[in-house]
């Protein structure tokens, strides 16, 4: 399941990233006078695909690195709140146990999917907040007041998917609690 996941990650990621790829180098060949880009013809999907791919492994790192520090507090929350008294320490040792239940573990995987899914999503919608102006105004030639609007409703997608995101770490992180209590009683 992991392998297959991943795949998928990537994938959809990559394909969301070229809706800014494309516009970015747009705007670096108009702004610095490169020769400018071909259209795209049903030649070019086939290097699209693997561009996706690889474009989508750099996106979920790049997440993966910035929403650390983020994913480690509302971990240590949820498990402060679940077990006040206890090291843990303790408490990872034990989940880390409950991997090996093909169950437990495929639940696991799907939700971290959808995480990792989401955490790209967000770096790709930042980066798609910084790039659409610019691709409006130096390429388009549309005036900046009429690029307001798309960078309204990107920033609010951006804020949704946010709250997703953050949603989405509480219900992973509250089912590893509760299949830590599981295990507790069964060892008890």
């Amino acid at each position: 399941m992991q392998l297959q996941g991943v795949r998928i990650e990537y994938f959809i990621n990559g394909g969301i990233a070229i809706i800014w790829v494309y516009p970015l180098l747009k705007v670096f060949v108009k702004v610095f006078g490169f020769i400018d880009l071909p259209t795209l013809t049903k030649a070019h999907y086939v290097i699209l695909i693997p561009l996706c791919y690889v474009t989508g492994m750099f996106v979920s790192f790049l997440a993966k690195i910035l929403f650390k520090k983020k994913r480690n507090k509302l971990r240590k929350e949820m498990f402060l709140f679940h077990f006040k008294d206890e090291k843990i320490k303790q408490i990872k040792i034990i989940i880390k146990a409950a991997k090996f239940n093909k169950e437990v573990y495929d639940l696991l995987e799907v939700n971290l999917t959808r995480q990792r899914i989401t955490r790209g999503n967000l770096i790709n919608l930042i980066i798609i907040i910084l790039v659409l102006p610019s691709y409006l105004i130096f390429v388009k030639n549309i005036a900046w007041w009429n690029s307001v609007f798309p960078f309204i409703l990107l920033s609010a997608l951006l804020f949704l998917n946010w709250k997703m995101w953050v949603s989405q770490q509480k219900v992973y992180y509250d089912y590893l609690c509760e299949t830590y209590k599981l295990i507790r009683k069964e060892i008890e």
